[in-house]
């Protein structure tokens, strides 16, 4: 109050207590009313709860520094979204050089593209999209079918992208050869699903 009236508004931050004893952040600032000859005759103090803004700051700061570590942990995988309908929106340079499409080639198209016909033949991705639609995320290992008429086995997570409503968005989907810089050419034993 001193200090609002000696300077001007007064501003900080700091936790405050309430009256159940529990604590919260706070942004404060506190103002000297004078009249027309400059005598005091209040002082208004405005309080604000932080503590939703600094969890929001503190969640953002969190999911930042998960995206880092995944997207360190992936760099030596195929990386892509999808849009709803399973239509490609973004692909990494390495999707495009363990798939053979490059993001030109590949962005807009559906991601059944890289299954076998065998697999599209028995409705797999669609299957597959609702399944990680429902359980939010879904790991498979199957026949993923390169550009080049090529196969090779390969690890699969699929996961669900919910906006702020709590609605589908998306799928990312991150994928990993099993065969290393091996091409399979032949066999189809058929997808299947792996740590639901």
């Amino acid at each position: 109050m001193e200090k609002a009236a000696a300077e001007g508004p007064f501003k900080c931050e700091g936790w405050r207590v309430r009256k159940d004893g529990r604590r919260f952040l706070a942004n404060v600032v506190i103002t000297c009313l004078r009249n027309r000859e400059g005598r005091i005759l209040a002082f208004v103090k405005v309080v604000r709860d932080l503590t939703g803004d600094r969890s929001a700051e503190q969640r953002l700061r969190e999911t930042e520094d998960r995206y880092r570590a995944l997207a360190k942990a992936v760099d030596n995988h195929a990386t892509f979204m999808m849009d709803p309908g399973g239509n490609v929106v973004s692909w990494n340079r390495r999707a495009e050089d363990m798939n053979g499409y490059t993001a030109e080639e590949i962005i807009g198209r559906h991601f059944s593209k890289l299954h076998t016909p065998e697999a599209i033949a028995e409705g797999w991705p669609a299957h597959i999209l609702e399944v990680a639609n429902s359980e939010g995320q879904v790991a498979e290992e199957c026949w993923r079918l390169r550009k080049d008429g090529s196969t090779f086995w390969a690890y699969v997570m699929i996961t669900a992208q919910l906006n702020e409503h709590g609605h589908l968005s998306g799928f990312s989907i991150v994928t990993r050869d099993l065969a290393g810089s091996q091409h399979t050419e032949s066999g189809h034993d058929g997808p299947r699903t792996v740590g639901r």
